[in-house]
């Protein structure tokens, strides 16, 4: 996986509306949606990202994140943070943001 945006790519592991990669675009990151991405599918090029979006088909624990070797940050697409080691990540500077009402209409 290249970039070849200023701000690097963000990978879309579920279901989100088209508008949310559109303006990741224009804001200048390369997108990957790909909501069927296995985790070892993602394990295999989550080292490439800069950015990562999660629902809750996919945990991002330790193992995952020491491969993100470029991750930035990390967006939870709905409510709560378990499925993301949010202590390791600080650790990393990797920031986690959390969209609780971001499907709601």
């Amino acid at each position: 996986m290249t970039s070849l945006s200023s701000l690097g790519t963000v990978i879309i592991t579920g279901h989100a509306h088209p508008v949310f990669a559109e303006r990741l675009i224009q804001a200048g990151y390369a997108v990957v949606n790909n909501p069927a991405i296995s985790r070892e599918e993602l394990m295999n090029c989550v080292q490439q990202a800069t950015g990562l979006i999660l629902t809750t088909r996919i945990t991002a624990d330790k193992e995952l994140l020491e491969r993100a070797t470029q991750l930035k940050w990390i967006g939870r697409l709905g409510s709560g943070m378990e499925l993301i080691d949010t202590d390791y990540a600080a650790s990393r500077g990797i920031a986690c943001y959390s969209s609780p009402e971001g499907n709601r209409l």
